[in-house]
């Protein structure tokens, strides 16, 4: 099929979408597209979309390009992107399984080197990569699943083991009992006081309606040559 270059133009800016329609909708504006050759839309359309900056920051990405938080799918995805914007820079095979192997995370880089023989194409590259992932996401899966049912024993464990002790625990002191100290190795003041009481008057004798003393017998207050004990005079 032979189009001019008129019908060439129409056809190829039919075809734009998003900010290229955008793009064209201005060019219309400030240029006459019915008279525009194909030539003139190459050069248009390249000094917007592949200028010398645009392409050197899309190598840089390229070059620079890592897996990180994407999916295997997603970054293969963006690598194709990006390769078809620098095709030189990836012309032969093996240097684009090179970039490709670059791009993926480091455990799956080494889990492709260390699979035995290498891949010899792109698209088996990437059909391991995506193993890889999913084995390595399944062993995530299984052992946080053991170390959780861990941690749920240990706990389990040891809430037994407190019921167990506090079950069994009788405490030996009362609050509410009486006690005749205030503090440890501290007498109250009520029994040091019967302590005191208990020397002085060791017969329990009542104390004397005369002289307040307690003593047997007659009270000889006043007569200070009689003993209380023996009775007898000129001992005290």
């Amino acid at each position: 099929m032979q189009l001019n270059d008129h019908e060439q133009v129409a056809c190829a800016s039919f075809m734009l979408k998003k900010d290229a329609r955008h793009w064209w909708a201005t060019v219309k504006l400030t240029r006459n597209v019915e008279a525009m050759t194909w030539a003139d839309f190459i050069r248009e359309f390249n000094q917007k979309y592949y200028n010398s900056a645009i392409l050197r920051a899309q190598q840089d990405e390229f070059l620079n390009l890592k897996q990180e938080s994407m999916t295997v799918i997603e970054a293969v995805k963006k690598f194709e992107q990006l390769s078809r914007l620098c095709p030189f820079m990836v012309k032969i095979k093996e240097e684009r399984m090179r970039r490709m192997m670059y791009m993926f995370q480091l455990d799956i880089a080494l889990a492709i080197e260390s699979g035995g023989s290498l891949p010899t194409t792109v698209a088996r590259c990437v059909e391991r990569a995506v193993q890889i992932k999913y084995i390595m996401a399944q062993v995530k899966e299984e052992r946080t699943k053991y170390y959780e049912a861990k941690r749920n024993q240990r706990k389990e464990g040891t809430e037994g083991q407190t019921k167990n002790i506090n079950k069994g625990f009788k405490p030996n002191y009362k609050p509410n009992q009486s006690s005749n100290f205030k503090k440890k190795g501290k007498p109250s003041g009520q029994g040091s006081q019967n302590n005191q009481s208990q020397r002085r008057n060791p017969y329990n004798y009542s104390p004397c309606k005369k002289c307040g003393k307690c003593h047997p017998g007659e009270c000889r207050a006043g007569n200070l040559n009689i003993c209380y004990r023996c009775e007898k005079e000129g001992i005290m």
